[in-house]
């Protein structure tokens, strides 16, 4: 299986940032096949695969605001100190 992410960080000016971030689980849709049926007292489901472990390709994408206030006001108080 496998799953991937994409970042951007984009400044908008100083003290201020948006992050844009994709993530997608089961890139490639392969499905995980749960294990076979071993009940022998039903004949018809003996070996018989019924499910599957992980769902199919799942994606989430997700914006975040950044205020960045405490970094810019202790990098004031270095400069003008």
């Amino acid at each position: 299986m496998v799953d991937a992410s994409l970042a951007k960080l984009f400044h908008i000016r100083e003290g201020h940032a948006i992050a844009f971030r994709l993530e997608i689980f089961n890139l490639l849709n392969h499905p995980n096949y749960g294990a076979p049926d071993t009940n022998i007292s039903n004949v018809n489901t003996v070996g018989a695969i019924n499910r599957v472990i992980r769902p199919m390709r799942q994606a989430q994408f997700a914006i975040r605001y950044d205020l960045l206030i405490v970094r810019t006001i202790m990098r004031r108080r270095t400069c003008y100190d």
